[in-house]
């Protein structure tokens, strides 16, 4: 019954609500802030600088991409394994950036040193492209000892 007026199951209608709840409190917060304000123009500018210019950016990035992998056809796709660290190490260079190039406003409310998160990014970065790599390498082998479908048992 609840699946055919609701379209999932309770568990989902659960973890719908406590997700609500949580994005409420957080926004509480935030208004309890001085320049509270400031930030939901923030958080608007940023929404729609994704929808109107990033999201239609990416998209024709991927699409390029998939069209040039499709003339090289292979039995494990390369594109996913360079997209998912360029797009893990773009966000987190979008979310630091302040930090990254040495401007961050919590200068004055933390007392850490703000030397040393381009590193620890570039690092990073590096980390993901060879795990990435490496995964790409292990799934390549994998599939160049199967047999070819129509092929097995033929001498």
């Amino acid at each position: 019954m609840m699946r055919r007026l609701y379209g999932a199951g309770p568990a989902h209608l659960a973890g719908v609500l406590a997700f609500l709840l949580l994005a409420t409190y957080g926004w509480t917060r935030i208004f309890q802030h001085p320049k509270a304000w400031t930030i939901v123009a923030a958080f608007v500018v940023v929404v729609v600088a994704h929808d109107l210019i990033f999201l239609p950016l990416y998209t024709a990035v991927w699409r390029a991409a998939a069209r040039a992998g499709a003339s090289t056809p292979s039995a494990v796709p390369v594109l996913p394994h360079l997209a998912a660290p360029a797009l893990i190490s773009v966000l987190l260079f979008v979310v630091w950036f302040p930090l990254i190039v040495g401007k961050g406003m919590l200068t004055s409310l933390s007392t850490l040193p703000l030397q040393g998160y381009l590193g620890r990014w570039l690092i990073l970065t590096g980390a993901l492209f060879v795990v990435s790599a490496l995964s790409y390498a292990l799934r390549a082998a994998r599939a160049r000892r199967r047999p070819a479908p129509g092929r097995a048992g033929v001498s």
